[in-house]
């Protein structure tokens, strides 16, 4: 499975060094059930994924910051031999880089 898409975050609480965040992302992907004798896809879909999540934004550098968050992915996909049920709660964690 692989997906992509708009990433969008927006600092709802600020202080000095943390910031809660409010995003997601908004996209589309597919997915694939391989055959397990020669690794090709034996069934496959194309689905619309949405990504809605909240995190919090620490400063570790005048550089550097850490976001950590926690969402639910909720996908939208045809009808296909592999699982019913393609969403699921994710997290991420990133650095980001930059003059903020």
């Amino acid at each position: 499975m692989n997906y992509g898409g708009l990433v969008v975050d927006v600092a709802y609480v600020r202080g000095k060094r943390v910031a809660g965040t409010l995003g997601g992302l908004l996209g589309g992907g597919g997915g694939c059930v391989q055959n397990p004798e020669n690794g090709r896809c034996a069934d496959k879909t194309a689905f619309f994924v949405g990504e809605p999540r909240a995190g919090l934004r620490v400063v570790l550098a005048p550089i550097v910051r850490l976001h950590l968050a926690l969402g639910y992915r909720l996908v939208a996909a045809r009808t296909w031999t592999g699982p019913a049920n393609l969403g699921g709660p994710v997290g991420t964690v990133m650095l980001e880089f930059g003059w903020f």
